[in-house]
């Protein structure tokens, strides 16, 4: 078994939460707020607030394509004798599931083109990345374990080629991204892909509320704050 460091990634400049600047800032999982329940069917996945516009929400690339590219990506994990989640697969082919997530860093879903081997160990656990930041400044991956279990894996891409910027990179054909860096800094930041996407659904919905008024923080939103807002106080932030 990997042992990995474990935080969360967090948006920086959300004033409810943890911080007051930045685009992004680490926080210790032991602070998080739980998330639960979870079952597998996204049934806390509510629509988007009618004033988040359509070019806050999350797309997915090569969305005309995801059933080819699920059953690619279902051969290439059970060939490595691991499984790939059933819920990656529910979300990512039900559009109205990733079309309701919200993000203000303008992250969005991709699908990793192949397993990639974790830098440094020789194990049978491989990662598959589905989601990247609008700069793939940082990239999220399911961490595949033996068993048919996984884990949420965030990572800073180290790009092959200093030379080559990023765009010269997407544009070579025979080349995909997965080629084109090696995912570094791997710290585990989820115990499944629906506890990841639910606190991200959270954190970025409250992003919106704090930054532009919408929509109100009630309910399992308000709980989260109010676990965070406790959590700084016995700090003394």
């Amino acid at each position: 078994m990997i042992e990995l460091p474990r935080r969360w990634l967090t948006i920086a400049s959300n004033k409810l939460l943890w911080g007051d600047g930045g685009t992004y800032a680490s926080v210790p999982v032991e602070q998080l707020p739980p998330v639960g329940p979870l079952d597998g069917t996204f049934a806390w996945l509510t629509p988007c607030h009618p004033a988040i516009a359509a070019t806050d929400r999350m797309r997915l690339e090569g969305a005309a394509s995801i059933g080819d590219e699920l059953v690619r990506a279902a051969s290439d994990v059970a060939t490595a004798g691991l499984a790939l989640p059933r819920e990656l697969v529910t979300f990512l082919s039900t559009p109205e599931l990733h079309a309701r997530m919200p993000s203000a860093t303008s992250c969005y879903f991709d699908l990793g083109a192949r397993l990639v081997e974790i830098p440094g160990h020789d194990g049978p656990e491989r990662l598959l990345r589905f989601m990247n930041d609008q700069q793939v400044v940082v990239t999220w991956y399911l961490l595949l374990e033996p068993g048919g279990s996984h884990q949420i894996v965030v990572a800073s891409p180290a790009w092959h080629d200093s030379d080559e910027d990023l765009e010269e990179q997407e544009e070579r054909e025979d080349m995909a991204l997965d080629d084109a860096m090696t995912p570094t800094n791997l710290a585990i930041c989820g115990a499944s892909l629906e506890e990841f996407l639910k606190r991200f659904w959270i954190e970025n919905t409250l992003w919106f509320s704090v930054n532009h008024g919408h929509p109100a923080v009630d309910g399992e939103l308000k709980t989260y704050v109010d676990h965070v807002a406790r959590l700084r106080a016995a700090a003394g932030r």
